[in-house]
C-alpha cells in the first residue's frame, strides 16, 4: 500500500463514522479535505506520495488560516466555525510542527554559516531554511523568526552611526 494511501484511507474511514453518527458538518469537511487530494491526484494523473499528502494538507491548512482570517474580519462567525473545524480535521493528519525556539535554534545555524550579514541576505537565509524545516515549520513563524534575528544582528550596526 502506498504510504499516501494510509491518509486517505484514514480520511475515509473518519468519514464513515462521521456518517454514522450523523454529523453532518464533519462528513462534509472530511468530504471537502479528500476531494482536494483526489484532485491532487488527478492532475498528477498518479497516486500521490506520503510526502505530497502532507504537501497538499500544508496547503489546505494555510489557506483555511487564511480564510478564517478573512471571515473574522468579515464577521461571519457561521464561516469561521466550519473552516475552524475543517483546519482542525487537517492538522491532525500534519507532522506536529516545530516549535519557536526549535526554529530559532535552526535559523542561528544556517546564520552562522554565512561569512556576512545584512539584510539583504534574510531572503536567502529564510529559503535556505524553508529548504531544512520543509513540512517541519510554518513558514510564517520561520519567517518573523529569521527577521527578527537579522533586525538583532544588524541592530549593533545601526547604533554605532
Amino acid at each position: 500500500m502506498m504510504p499516501g494511501l494510509d491518509i486517505l484511507n484514514n480520511l475515509l474511514n473518519e468519514e464513515r463514522k462521521a456518517m454514522k453518527l450523523r454529523d453532518s458538518q464533519r462528513v462534509q469537511s472530511l468530504r471537502s479535505i479528500r476531494n482536494e487530494l483526489q484532485l491532487a491526484e488527478k492532475e498528477k494523473q498518479d497516486s500521490l506520495t506520503h510526502d505530497e499528502v502532507i504537501a497538499n494538507l500544508t496547503k489546505q491548512a494555510k489557506s483555511r488560516r487564511d480564510s478564517i482570517e478573512g471571515f473574522r474580519d468579515a464577521n461571519r462567525q457561521d464561516l469561521v466555525s466550519r473552516e475552524q473545524l475543517e483546519l482542525e480535521l487537517i492538522t491532525s493528519y500534519l507532522p506536529e510542527m516545530m516549535d519557536r525556539a526549535s526554529i530559532q535554534k535552526e535559523a542561528l545555524a544556517v546564520i552562522a554559516n554565512f561569512a556576512s550579514l545584512d539584510q539583504s541576505q534574510t531572503g536567502k537565509i529564510i529559503g535556505q531554511l524553508m529548504g531544512n524545516l520543509k513540512g517541519k515549520a510554518d513558514g510564517r513563524l520561520v519567517s518573523e523568526v529569521v527577521k527578527e534575528l537579522m533586525q538583532e544582528v544588524s541592530e549593533p550596526e545601526d547604533s554605532e552611526g
